[in-house]
């Protein structure tokens, strides 16, 4: 019988108490699983496509990309308490094998709360936060369709153009600063932006949950949708994607999956404001 969760990072970290207050215990969740997602846009002949994107699911055989998502929840925190304990914790892969990218939040944080319920010692701990994988099924700002959890989208054609879209539940953001357009949102290793309709976009589309760890109500919840261009006008090779090695790939991943873990909870540390908390029960299975 596999575990549902285990422990990560060396379990659980006391950051330099300095008063003898009782520090805030927090139980850092990450439940993305270890799958990475690389959608590319094909050139479309005809009209009878239904998918314009070939579509990649690789797994990532470590642990690398919760422990990302850790690193970054956990540098929000100390930044804001360095006295807290944190545990981190991590959800098994295993159990979001076979799912549908639209099915895996949902399953996710089902299962987190049923192993929760059957931990009695969360009764000595304050909050549990968890990340699980989002999706998105309209594309925007130059940005694929259909995406989930944490991927790399592959825009290689001159012809992308920028789609629109409706009202849903989180922001979509490219990470460039204020100010900078939709098409010039692509940044460059030097960490300029520059004009570019070719690109490679590590995303980010999760869901933030806060839960009081005591009762398992839901304190704050928050839908994420961030991605970054990447694009080099000294690259060579005609196809954007072959300008990364798979170690230059994976770094870049990781970075970016770490600041928008930090990002994510920052945008909802002391934004607490539910009125009526709403218990966390798991999906009722089909019969």
């Amino acid at each position: 019988m596999r575990p549902i969760l285990a422990l990560c990072l060396a379990g659980a970290f006391a950051f330099a108490p300095a008063a003898l207050a009782k520090p805030t215990v927090y139980a850092l969740v990450s439940a993305v699983g270890g799958d990475l997602t690389f959608v590319r846009q094909r050139e479309q002949v005809g009209s009878n496509r239904v998918d314009t994107y070939n579509r990649l699911t690789v797994q990532v055989p470590d642990s690398s990309l919760d422990s990302a998502v850790l690193r970054g929840l956990a540098k929000v925190l100390r930044s804001n308490e360095p006295d807290a304990v944190i545990h981190y914790m991590r959800l098994n892969p295993k159990e979001l094998e076979g799912l549908r990218p639209q099915q895996k939040g949902a399953v996710a944080i089902g299962k987190l709360a049923k192993a929760f319920d059957g931990m009695p010692e969360r009764q000595g701990w304050d909050k549990i936060v968890i990340i699980t994988p989002g999706y998105l099924l309209p594309g925007h700002r130059g940005m694929g369709s259909k995406l989930g959890g944490l991927g790399v989208y592959v825009q290689p054609l001159y012809s992308a153009t920028e789609n629109s879209l409706g009202p849903i539940g989180g922001g979509v953001e490219d990470l460039a600063p204020s100010g900078v357009s939709a098409e010039e949102s692509a940044v460059t290793p030097d960490g300029d932006y520059t004009p570019a309709k070719r690109y490679v976009a590590p995303y980010f589309f999760t869901k933030l949950w806060i839960l009081d760890a005591k009762t398992l109500t839901v304190l704050d919840y928050d839908e994420r949708y961030d991605f970054q261009k990447i694009y080099d006008p000294k690259w060579t090779a005609t196809d954007v994607q072959r300008n990364f090695s798979p170690e230059q790939m994976g770094e870049a991943v990781q970075a970016f999956v770490e600041r928008s873990a930090a990002r994510s909870l920052r945008e909802a540390v002391g934004t607490v404001t539910v009125s009526e908390p709403k218990p966390v029960t798991e999906p009722a299975k089909k019969p």
